[in-house]
């Protein structure tokens, strides 16, 4: 959830190359070290953006070896590539930190792969309540093709910012344009930055005890080609950003001067929030 950022890099961020789809191959594991002087700080904002999945899923456990325990009765499987942009490997180390700490302590079974073959087999997926992708998408037609059954079959699912990202929306259309409802990558806000949102959904699990009003954790926010909320089909979202949160981002990356801010669309047919951390701009 690689590719190439649109724009020059922002100074201390590595390139982010993504090849081209049909030549991916199995992520190697393990996952390259995190990079040096990660602070505090960064685990308190990943577990901020996490927060609506704990409390959808009441939790559940695996060990540091990331193996799901057999005896739990809710299962999540995370996809994640963990080999390009060194934000999106720190992020995936905190999550397969983070996932296996809070589900010991609720009794969910987490189990992480960076085989994305195994989304293939459906009889196997179908064992799991919740699939996630951490920092990428599925590589090939059969991949996509298990997905998309999963979920038309009551599957559950959380996507984490570039896992939405592509320029070419066409290459698998059901995802980027009906699924997600967000076509093509067209910019982001760089540096990060906070947003003001506001709650829509307040019967939803993922905003449960949230005020109707709040300012986010600092963000890189996605702008699309498509405006979310208007997308036949689209699901309602859990938050939105009123007029007061333009315009979003500043230098040297574009500044969103209006949109819809969608951090949380709540699915219809899933278990969890669409995706996060992510912004539609008209």
């Amino acid at each position: 959830m690689p590719r190439s950022r649109v724009g020059p890099t922002p100074p201390g961020r590595p390139a982010r190359h993504r090849p081209a789809p049909p030549g991916r191959t199995p992520m190697p594991a393990p996952l390259p070290p995190r990079s040096p002087g990660r602070s505090p700080r960064s685990r308190s904002l990943l577990l901020r953006l996490l927060l609506p999945l704990a409390l959808l899923l009441g939790l559940g456990g695996t060990s540091p070896a990331l193996a799901a325990p057999e005896a739990a009765d809710f299962k999540v499987l995370a996809f994640y590539s963990g080999t390009w942009d060194a934000a999106h490997i720190d992020f995936v180390h905190e999550a397969n930190d983070w996932f296996p700490e809070a589900a010991a302590e609720n009794g969910f079974a987490y189990t992480a792969t960076n085989d994305w073959g195994r989304l293939a087999d459906a009889d196997a997926l179908a064992a799991y309540d919740v699939v996630l992708f951490l920092d990428d998408a599925p590589h090939d037609a059969a991949q996509r093709a298990g997905f998309q059954r999963y979920m038309e079959n009551g599957g559950g699912w959380l996507g984490f910012h570039v896992s939405a990202f592509t320029t070419d929306a066409g290459e698998w259309p059901w995802y980027y344009d009906q699924f997600l409802g967000s076509g093509n990558f067209r910019s982001n806000t760089w540096g990060p930055t906070s947003a003001t949102l506001r709650v829509e959904d307040r019967a939803h699990p993922s905003t449960a005890g949230l005020p109707g009003t709040f300012t986010s954790s600092v963000s890189e926010w996605y702008s699309w080609s498509n405006d979310l909320p208007r997308q036949p089909g689209h699901p309602r979202p859990g938050l939105r950003g009123p007029r007061r949160s333009f315009p979003l981002g500043h230098g040297p990356r574009p500044v969103l001067v209006r949109g819809a801010i969608t951090p949380i669309p709540v699915g219809r047919n899933s278990a969890l929030p669409g995706c996060c951390t992510r912004t539609s701009a008209t």
